[in-house]
């Protein structure tokens, strides 16, 4: 599947690939039903997700979910590069 990934050097969206088997799940009402973290893979319910800050669809720009460790690391970069 390709997503759309946020490069801070460019300003621009890169082409983002996930394998298929991800369920990389943008919204859903089930907060117990069971997506892979868009940026480790990792499975969890989707109800402690977070929205990542750098993958997002194409068209609206919302956020895939993520988990905890990965958002951090997002907001880490976000914050490196944003000062």
């Amino acid at each position: 599947m390709i997503l759309h990934k946020w490069n801070y050097k460019t300003r621009t969206y890169d082409k983002y690939e996930v394998p298929n088997e991800w369920d990389v799940t943008l919204f859903t009402n089930d907060m117990k039903k069971i997506v892979s973290c868009v940026q480790c893979g990792i499975k969890l319910e989707y109800g402690v997700c977070f929205t990542s800050k750098e993958v997002h669809t194409e068209c609206t720009g919302f956020g895939y979910p993520v988990c905890s460790k990965c958002y951090e690391a997002e907001m880490d970069r976000n914050i490196k590069n944003n000062g």
